[in-house]
């Protein structure tokens, strides 16, 4: 949030549901723009056990996602 020159940061607001399950400190989203975090870093931490709801095979690949590129 301190970054001058940064135009936009993406959150998959479609996901805000499962960002309130494993954050410990959910993100605040009105009018379409975030608010800072309170305390230290990103101000949330993850809870790791409501993480398991989400395993990592539930999930397809796409293979159109440009985050391939980095392996």
């Amino acid at each position: 949030m301190s970054i001058p020159n940064c135009y936009k940061q993406e959150i998959f607001v479609s996901y805000l549901e499962g960002y309130k399950k494993i954050l410990t400190n959910n993100l605040i989203i009105e009018d379409g723009f975030s608010a800072p975090p309170v305390g230290p870093g990103l101000g949330t931490d993850i809870n790791e056990k409501a993480l398991e709801e989400f395993p990592v095979s539930d999930y397809i690949p796409v293979e159109s996602e440009p985050y391939k590129d980095f392996f």
